[in-house]
């Protein structure tokens, strides 16, 4: 049955394989699918720590003479 989903083909060693043959039967999905989920989220934490080294890098470069108050942020915004 043809699908409109990319596929990849992924090599994993055997002990690695077992990993995820495990997680997948403890949750009952198919092995595809535990691989998919298992990339997803790798994905997602790639993302948050960028998310983090931005954040750091902005925090190293605060000035806090220039930070504005919430509410002073909203008074000016609304003139």
């Amino acid at each position: 049955m043809p699908t409109q989903k990319p596929r990849v083909i992924v090599t994993l060693e055997p002990s690695l394989y077992r990993q995820v043959q495990r997680l997948a039967h403890k949750n009952g999905t198919p092995l595809s699918l535990a691989v998919r989920d298992l990339i997803r989220d790798a994905c997602a934490d790639v993302e948050e720590w960028g998310l983090v080294r931005l954040a750091r890098e902005r925090l190293r470069t605060l000035r806090r003479n220039k930070l504005v108050s919430h509410q002073a942020f909203w008074k000016k915004a609304k003139a």
